[in-house]
């Protein structure tokens, strides 16, 4: 767990040193409260609107975003606020040891961080969900992502 965080500093360390996306496909590392290191990426729809999925060893969800842009902006940062829904799909074992398949909704709430001259983000989200799976109110996540 303590070398999970430390590739996590690592990233968002690297990721410091430049960013400026809001179009276009990204690519990266989340770190999800309960799932640990996850893939994740961002497909830009329009100036304000995004598909984003993480692909998790137990699990994959899928959200669609909308962003309130410019909500801060200092010389090489922009922030923006973003909000949506979603599905995830977990797998596991119940109880008695079957297979079971968890189908939850996710309402992501969080923000994001673009530099103005990478095509970098950083972001975190706080993502309550419901289902199959149980109620979750404390699922929190952060991650970087890079814009080709």
């Amino acid at each position: 767990m303590k070398g999970t965080f430390i590739i996590l500093g690592a990233l968002l360390s690297f990721a410091g040193l430049g960013l400026a996306q809001t179009s276009g496909i990204g690519a990266g590392l989340e770190f999800e409260w309960d799932m640990g290191i996850s893939l994740t990426g961002k497909y830009w729809m329009n100036d304000n609107t995004a598909i984003c999925a993480t692909l998790a060893g137990g699990g994959l969800s899928a959200d669609y975003l909308l962003h309130k842009k410019d909500r801060f902006t200092e010389k090489k940062i922009k922030g923006a606020v973003h909000y949506g829904a979603g599905i995830q799909l977990s797998s596991g074992t119940n109880d008695e040891g079957e297979d079971k398949l968890d189908i939850d909704v996710r309402i992501p709430l969080g923000m994001d961080y673009y530099w103005k001259k990478q095509p970098m983000d950083i972001y975190w989200s706080y993502v309550p969900s419901v289902g199959t799976g149980g109620f979750r109110i404390f699922n929190f996540e952060w991650g970087v992502r890079y814009f080709f």
